[in-house]
């Protein structure tokens, strides 16, 4: 039984890249930043894989596993350590070689790209930073008030866990129906009311298109 592991960062990805036609499949929605063994699926993949005595999981692309250099590097060693092969399709690589024992080339290229996808997340941050404060200067930017108290703590703790997921649909530019769509009976489902009360307290920020006024002058 081939055994495939995907991520998508949000519910309404596209997963037909990472899929392959025969396999288990097990799917996280999460942020590329989770450590791969505190997402739910990649657990339930370990436990499956254990039980089973699967010996090679195949993955479409390195970041699948983690944006974090140390978090990728860490999650092939465990695999590593227990005689499981990731084959990292879109590389044509396997972290173990035909005996069973680390493959120093997959190793290299590897760390090399690791590092690369951890720079261009640093970037991304850096370019939505940027962004927040060009919305501020235009006062298209609500946060949250300081010394504000949240009047409902009850959905603060209720949907902390998932508010990277949301954030990241709202910066791809789904609409907030389209978000409620997208999530419904799912276990990260969220109606609008909920998105709305949640960027009103600034814990989601709805990115706004700066538009410049048709025969404005400068």
């Amino acid at each position: 039984m081939k055994v495939i592991y995907g991520r998508i960062s949000t519910a309404s990805q596209n997963l037909e890249r990472q899929m392959q036609k025969e396999g288990k499949c097990f799917i996280d929605v999460c942020s590329g930043s989770i450590p791969f063994f505190e997402r739910k699926q990649s657990n339930e993949l370990m436990h499956y894989v254990r039980t089973n005595g699967i010996k090679e999981i195949s993955v479409a692309h390195l970041d699948r596993l983690g944006r974090n250099t140390r978090d990728v590097l860490n999650t092939i060693h465990e695999f590593t350590n227990e005689g499981i092969n990731i084959r990292i399709e879109a590389l044509g690589l396997n972290t173990l070689d035909e005996n069973g024992k680390p493959n120093p080339i997959a190793d290299i290229v590897i760390q090399v790209l690791s590092m690369v996808a951890q720079m261009e997340n640093k970037l991304r941050k850096e370019r939505q930073e940027q962004g927040i404060l060009i919305a501020r200067a235009n006062k298209k930017y609500v946060g949250k008030k300081k010394g504000a108290i949240m009047k409902d703590d009850k959905i603060a703790q209720r949907y902390a866990s998932r508010l990277v997921i949301y954030q990241s649909m709202l910066n791809g530019g789904d609409s907030l129906l389209k978000i409620e769509k997208c999530t419904k009976g799912k276990d990260i489902a969220i109606n609008r009311a909920t998105l709305k009360a949640l960027i009103v307290k600034g814990m989601l920020i709805k990115p706004e298109r700066i538009k410049t006024k048709q025969g404005d002058k400068s």
